[in-house]
């Protein structure tokens, strides 16, 4: 295998404010409120930001849009350079053709990047779930992209971590949660010119019983993902055993990249 087929191009998606379907609330625009983007601007840039700004290796990462959210709101969001935005427009049904919509969206990137001449037949593009609440360790990418590459950079596999933390803002404490069928997770695919699967091609529960590809636990017992528990949440239950500190750090994340401690 050639240098040129095994590169490997890394993707993060990230829905931010995509247009709820339906069976959620009702379809509401909350996506639209004020008052929401205010919190969620805030926890993006407290946590999953800073998580993606000290990742090791290089990456893109594409984060979704309702087109009707505000010009300046978006710039602020994307203003790091490997941050590219996707604006999308269709009112979904169900969270399955909301999912469909994030792998139409790649259609766009992997257009641009055939333009230019990044991205060939024969290279692997992974792409990677991530909630825009939450964060990954420093770590993540370079040991999945490293776990992949050992393996001889298979057509397609499915790599995952287990364990992950959760971190309750309320109470400022870590819980570590063994769940294999957690919402991170990376897809490898090697792109055939026409279309991609993507990590979110289903529900991410879904994915370790997938036939079409291997699916390799990395570090069990290891958290690199981590759930920001907040008033907020869909699901903001702690499922995990309280720890007295969190493998990596969330909390203050931004003063500790500063102060150099994480």
């Amino acid at each position: 295998m050639n240098a040129q087929s095994r590169k490997i191009h890394n993707l993060v998606l990230i829905r931010y404010n995509m247009p709820p379907p339906t069976e959620w609330h009702n379809g509401t625009s909350y996506n639209l409120d004020h008052k929401w983007l205010e919190r969620r601007h805030d926890l993006f840039k407290r946590y999953c930001l800073p998580s993606l700004q000290r990742q090791r290796h290089e990456f893109t990462a594409l984060i979704y849009f309702d087109e009707r959210t505000p010009v300046d709101y978006i710039d602020s969001i994307c203003s790091d350079p490997f941050i590219q935005p996707i604006l999308t427009s269709q009112h979904a049904t169900t969270s399955e053709e909301m999912l469909q919509e994030v792998v139409r969206g790649i259609g766009a990137w992997t257009w641009r990047m055939q333009e230019i001449g990044a991205l060939h037949v024969g290279n692997v593009v992974s792409t990677t779930r991530l909630d825009s609440d939450d964060a990954i360790s420093p770590e993540y990418l370079h040991l999945v992209n490293s776990s992949y590459e050992e393996r001889g950079c298979p057509d397609e596999e499915y790599i995952y971590f287990p364990t992950g933390q959760e971190f309750s803002i309320l109470e400022g404490h870590y819980y570590i949660r063994n769940y294999p069928k957690n919402a991170f997770g990376t897809l490898y695919e090697r792109w055939n010119g026409q279309a991609l699967r993507t990590v979110m091609h289903c529900q991410h529960p879904q994915l370790l019983k997938e036939h079409a590809h291997n699916s390799t636990p990395l570090e069990p017992g290891t958290p690199h993902w981590c759930i920001i528990v907040h008033e907020n949440n869909v699901r903001n239950q702690i499922k995990g055993k309280p720890v007295e500190h969190g493998y990596f750090r969330v909390q203050d994340y931004e003063a500790n990249l500063s102060e150099g401690t994480l």
